[in-house]
This record gives C-alpha cells, sequence and structure tokens, in this order.
C-alpha cells in the first residue's frame, strides 16, 4: 500500500481527503451543535482528529501489551471512524435511548425524558459567562444557591424558571464568586474560559494529562495472551456517568474481565455497562469496604472516577496502597490534584467551558455554545484506558504497579493543544465556514489495518 507504516504489528495507510467537518458531519456532531433555529457551528480546533488520534493510541497501546513483535500475513479490520466518533461523542445516545430525533438545543445539553429542559445552561455574569448545572431534586440546596428565604416550590425548579432566577443571581457576580459558592452546595458551575485567557494561563505549555506515580515492589505478573489482546486481564471499575464506565467497556472491547461495582442504589447497568458483571455494594458500610478489599487482590486494574471528594471520603487511594503492588490504578478526577479546584465536581458540558471549547464554538457575536455529546469524556476515558494499558506494559519490567490521575482538564487542554500552542491571527474562533486549520487533511484517520490475528471488533 502506498504511503503506509508498519509499526509494531499495525499498518497505518496514508492520510486521506477527509477533514475535521466532515467527520464532524459523519458522526452526526456538527449537525447537533449550535442553535435551533440558525446554521450549525463547530470549534476552530481539530476535536475529532484528535478523539482519532486517542483511539489509535489506545489501539497500538493495546497490540504492544501483547507483545507482537511483527506483522503477519493474515485478516485485516479496519477502525470506522464514523462509528467510533459517533460513539465517543454520544451523539446518537439520546435518540437510541428515548427514541427522541436528536436536535440542536444551543447552550442546554440534552432534553429530559419527558421532554423538559435539562438542568443546565450557559449564562452571563458580572465578568463573562458561568456553566451552571444545578440539582433540580433538591429545592432546598437551590435555594440556598440563589438566597432564598424558603426551599423553592416544586414548579420554581423547573429549568426556564432557574435559569430566570440564575441570571438576575449572577449579574452581580463574577465567574469564580459564583462557582465557588455553588460548588460549595454541591452544584457542577464552572466559570467559561475565553480563548485570550486560555492562551495567557498556557502559554509557557501544557500541563500533561496523566501523571504516573511509583507504588510499592511485587512479582511479575505478565497478561496472558488470547484471541483479544486483553484476554485474560481484570479491571474493576468504580464509575459514574460517562467516562469511568466509557474506559471500562473499551477495555472490555478488547477481550478484559470486567467488574462493575455498583452501589445498591443505581446498580442497574447503563449505557457504557456492556460485556462486564456487576457486584453491588455499599463502600460506606464494613461489608462494602471488606467487598472492595477481596475485588482489588484479584485484580490487575481499579478505575474509577468517582469526584475527588468520594475517593477521599472513601478511602480508595489507601485501599490501593494496601493491595498488591503490582496493581494498576487510574483515578479519573475534574482537576488534577495540585489544583486549587481539584475538589470541585463538573461534567463534561462544564469541562468545556473550563478549556475554552465553549468559548471557540460561538456565532459571531454571539455567546458561548457547548459541542454536542460528550467529547471532553469520550476523549478523558481513552486516555484512562491508555494510561491503564501503558502502566501494564511497563510492570512487565518492574512487577510494579503504578497509580495514574488523569484529570478531565487535561484531556480538554489536549485537544485544545492545536488553539493553544500554535494561535494564529486568521483563526478566529467561529462559525465553520470561517477556513480553520481544523479542516487540514492532518486530522483524517480514515482506516486503520491490523496485519496477522483478525481483530471484528467495534466499541460497541
Amino acid at each position: 500500500m502506498d504511503g503506509a507504516s508498519t509499526y509494531r504489528g499495525l499498518l497505518l495507510p496514508g492520510s486521506g481527503g477527509s477533514g475535521e467537518l466532515t467527520f464532524a458531519a459523519a458522526c452526526g456532531a456538527l449537525e447537533l451543535t449550535g442553535d435551533p433555529d440558525r446554521a450549525p457551528a463547530w470549534p476552530s480546533v481539530p476535536l475529532c482528529g484528535g478523539l482519532l488520534g486517542l483511539a489509535l493510541a489506545f489501539t497500538l497501546l493495546a497490540e504492544l501489551l501483547r507483545g507482537v513483535d511483527q506483522p503477519s500475513p493474515g485478516t485485516t479490520a479496519s477502525l470506522d471512524t464514523q462509528r467510533w466518533l459517533t460513539y465517543l461523542l454520544g451523539t446518537a445516545r439520546s435518540h437510541w435511548e428515548t427514541g427522541a430525533a436528536p436536535r440542536r438545543r444551543g447552550p442546554r445539553s440534552a432534553t429530559m425524558t419527558d421532554g423538559s429542559p435539562y438542568p443546565d445552561t450557559l449564562l452571563p455574569c458580572a465578568d463573562g459567562h458561568i456553566y451552571a448545572h444545578y440539582a433540580p431534586s433538591d429545592p432546598a440546596l437551590l435555594a440556598a444557591l440563589l438566597e432564598s428565604e424558603a426551599p423553592l416550590s416544586p414548579l420554581a425548579v423547573e429549568a426556564d424558571a432557574v435559569d430566570q432566577r440564575l441570571s438576575e443571581w449572577l449579574v452581580s457576580r463574577t465567574r469564580l464568586e459564583a462557582a465557588t459558592r455553588a460548588q460549595e452546595l454541591r452544584h457542577a458551575f464552572v466559570p467559561v474560559t475565553t480563548m485570550a485567557e486560555l492562551l495567557a494561563a498556557y502559554a509557557h505549555g501544557l500541563p500533561p494529562p496523566v501523571a504516573f506515580l511509583d507504588r510499592g515492589t511485587g512479582d511479575v505478573r505478565p497478561v496472558p495472551a488470547g484471541p483479544l489482546p486483553l484476554t485474560g486481564l481484570r479491571v474493576l471499575e468504580l464509575g459514574v456517568a460517562v467516562a469511568g464506565p466509557m474506559a471500562g467497556e473499551l477495555l472490555a472491547s478488547l477481550g478484559a474481565t470486567v467488574t462493575r461495582l455498583a452501589h445498591p442504589v443505581g446498580a442497574t447497568p447503563g449505557w457504557y455497562d456492556r460485556n462486564k458483571r456487576t457486584v453491588v455494594a455499599d463502600l460506606s458500610t464494613g461489608a462494602g469496604r471488606a467487598s472492595l478489599r477481596d475485588l482489588l487482590a484479584e485484580s490487575d486494574v481499579f478505575l474509577t472516577n468517582l469526584s475527588a471528594r468520594s475517593q477521599q471520603n472513601l478511602g480508595l487511594a489507601e485501599s490501593v496502597e494496601a493491595s498488591s503492588p503490582g496493581l494498576v490504578s487510574v483515578a479519573i478526577t475534574a482537576f488534577p490534584s495540585g489544583d486549587a479546584r481539584h475538589w470541585w465536581s463538573a461534567f463534561d458540558a462544564g469541562m468545556q467551558a473550563v478549556v475554552g471549547l465553549a468559548d471557540a464554538t460561538r456565532y459571531p457575536g454571539g455567546g458561548p455554545l457547548r459541542v454536542a455529546g460528550h467529547p471532553l469524556d469520550g476523549a478523558t476515558a481513552l486516555i484512562a484506558a491508555c494510561a491503564a494499558l501503558a502502566a501494564l506494559r511497563g510492570r512487565r519490567n518492574t512487577g510494579l504497579g503504578r497509580r495514574a490521575e488523569v484529570s478531565m482538564l487535561g484531556a480538554g487542554l489536549l485537544l485544545m493543544a492545536p488553539a493553544i500552542e500554535a494561535p494564529r491571527e486568521s483563526q478566529t474562533p467561529g462559525h465553520t465556514s470561517n477556513p480553520t486549520a481544523a479542516a487540514a487533511p492532518s486530522a483524517a484517520l480514515p482506516d486503520l489495518v491490523l496485519r496477522g490475528q483478525a481483530w471484528n471488533w467495534l466499541p460497541f
């Protein structure tokens, strides 16, 4: 094949002519991003290209972990970029779950199953915009945030009504003041970072998306080979929402045995819980903590994306340190340790605001917008899976596990790196009709061909 390069059993074709906007359109994300009464919008960064690059890295690491040194003749399989992006971005998820046709929702993330607006939005405040995600199920907390003298009535916690109350509350508060107060009350508010602020904050380089820490000593426990590269790998997942469960499902897709540790409330498998077995345990009890210790003892990888505060309250780091020194642990948080916001909670749309993606996705003269789906959750899940595989590869040489910390902030900044590290005056964030570097062929990853043992799998 002309223009192809071979690496550790993988054959990568030369890039085709597809670009960022082609990928965004193919997976439905372009059509779903922007205001419902206007043309679609898209950020001036190679978002889809970055996600596909991470998917490629994940696949490469899985193949390296199996230890294939030379390519051999055999069946080939391709990496379906459209299906990968649809999966990672979750653009068709609401349609598959509810049967409702996806549509553009402007600054909101979604519509509830009953058709009402989802309780999150992007709102202006004294010095910019803020992403607001609140808990309508707890009117008392919402009343405390709005400094109301009495809990709000159920009618007053409908999303559109709350937006009006929040707008009045935010008008005299800065982004940081509003977010800090909201986080104290367990509302996931985060400031919207502008592109100018992003460039100034990271003018001297970006922080790494993963931080590895050494653990104790122990014997080497190589991962046995099998029909899929991760066959024999034992993963314990304590996940919520998207990033953690998706990382576990990606590992399960390549043959790992993934055990999902679930709380008695909410133990029903979710969207990203296929190919897993479920163990129910309440970690706030002695019996639940004993179950966690037993499961850690028989696992190669421990994966969690509980909030930093929940991880601390449950003593997860101490449980990992008390387990086998060969255990690899991957902890996902919104913000990395050492960051003043480490204890804050945030969701995908909120982190889009933090890393500048919302500011880069706007109409000329308009306010920030969110990209459809959950691109930062997808990127974080892939980085977490890659971190686990890289640590396992290192364990073959040392016998020691590693502790990896993965942050959604780091994942988001990785996707935003082209806009941060190589700004150009012609690349003003704006509507998709503006030519940008994001549409360059460098974002194209049309095929991934595996030579040797056939892999007939997709991420879903």
